[in-house]
């Protein structure tokens, strides 16, 4: 973790879309794994 100005520039930039990301696949995921009740 030495470089972590470099790793934090990087998720600044990206920390949108790393959220987005994760919502789809967790939307996915309920979805798919949806009770058939």
């Amino acid at each position: 973790m030495s470089s972590a100005g470099h790793t934090e520039s990087w998720l600044d930039r990206f920390w949108p879309l790393l959220v987005i990301l994760v919502g789809v696949l967790f939307l996915t995921l309920i979805l798919t794994f949806q009770p058939t009740t």
